[in-house]
């Protein structure tokens, strides 16, 4: 777990499962993979012992999956912790908390019973939870499964559920699984990062609002591809043009963001405004 964090859209990372492999191309430079392979060579951490190959010369995810045990810390981590002194989407707002940021919870292989932990815990907690897979298809088999209305309501309130869509073609083939869910009256966003192709976003998108969420994001490290800021300035055009709130988390390789593209939202959460802006954010 961690409150200090290099993510801008949330407040703080939490990581109670470990491990993850290739699901499509935008894997190919994941820093997951990355931070998991040099940390546990560095110091030995048992979540992410095991979980990479290193290929020549770099550590690749080889599809072990692990979890926290039960006196891991982290369980307790969110139901003790006060929020964020300065909550990314302003003053008073819920803290949020990037659960699995380096791993995919929702991974294919990983059982459900590690998920009902993980979704358990952090139902407990009094902060928002976002939930970020390449897994579209089970994310949105476990949210859109029979639940008490009591239990869905909560889960309503703390879960923001997302998607990586690094290109048209994975767009296209992610979010028909989750279109259900925001049309159940979940929060649901999707995330280019790394985005290594341009992006159309479809109406049956554009259509929910602000109760969708769109990140851009380019990839990062020394072989990272190229993210054409006009790709993103499309992506903008039509955010604006339906009211769905836009987060400009970083352009690929740290280059600075240009100056009409530094635009940073997030979707409604009581707000009187349809969306917050990164102007009111402290």
């Amino acid at each position: 777990m961690s409150e200090k964090t290099a993510l801008e859209f949330c407040d703080a990372t939490l990581n109670l499962v470990g491990g993850c492999s290739h699901a499509s191309p935008g894997c190919r430079g994941c820093y997951a993979q990355l931070c998991a392979g040099t940390q546990q060579k560095a110091h030995r951490i048992p979540l992410y012992e095991g979980v990479t190959d290193w290929v020549r010369g770099k550590p690749v995810f080889n599809g072990k999956l692990t979890v926290a045990p039960p006196e891991h810390p982290g369980w307790l981590w969110p139901l003790k912790w006060p929020g964020a002194k300065h909550p990314v989407m302003g003053p008073g707002q819920p803290s949020l908390i990037f659960c699995g940021d380096m791993a995919d919870v929702f991974h294919e292989d990983r059982p459900k019973a590690v998920i009902d932990e993980v979704v358990a815990t952090m139902t407990a907690c009094p902060h928002i939870t976002q939930f970020l897979t390449k897994r579209a298809e089970r994310m949105a088999t476990y949210f859109g499964a029979p639940r008490p209305e009591e239990t869905l309501r909560r889960w309503k309130r703390h879960f923001w559920l997302g998607i990586s869509c690094e290109n048209q073609v994975w767009f296209d083939a992610r979010w028909p699984h989750m279109r259900p869910l925001a049309e159940a009256g979940w929060t649901v966003f999707v995330c280019t990062g790394p985005q290594i192709g341009p992006i159309t976003l479809p109406d049956d998108f554009l259509k929910f609002g602000p109760r969708v969420w769109l990140i851009c994001s380019g990839e990062q490290g020394s072989r990272a591809r190229p993210m054409n800021p006009d790709w993103t300035r499309a992506l903008l055009a039509q955010c604006r043009e339906a009211d769905v709130p836009f987060f400009m988390n970083q352009m690929s390789r740290r280059t600075p963001i240009p100056h009409d593209l530094f635009v940073r939202e997030f979707p409604a959460v009581g707000f009187a405004n349809p969306f917050k802006k990164c102007e009111d954010v402290a």
